[in-house]
């Protein structure tokens, strides 16, 4: 089992702004996985509880004028209305 070579360059450069979304709760599996394939250590690894939109927890945390990029497998949460505004 591997890390995502860009996934890992994308923490490394964004290391102390970078959040993890996960729907799994072993957020500390998550952690110590991505930190023995190469993460800087300490990267945040929150749990999103089902239903819940990763894009509203993401928001959460964002100030005017922040930025944030999410990636997700699922069309259903990159299109959702708390990711592109129509919330």
């Amino acid at each position: 089992v591997s890390c995502d070579e860009e996934l890992l360059a994308l923490l490394w450069t964004w290391r102390r702004a970078s959040l993890v979304l996960t729907r799994n709760r072993h957020t500390r599996a998550i952690r110590e996985f991505l930190e023995r394939h190469g993460a800087p250590p300490g990267i945040e690894v929150r749990h999103v509880k089902k239903g819940e939109a990763k894009g509203a927890a993401l928001r959460e945390g964002l100030r005017p004028g922040d930025t944030a990029l999410l990636v997700d497998d699922s069309i259903a949460e990159l299109v959702h209305p708390s990711v592109t505004g129509d919330c």
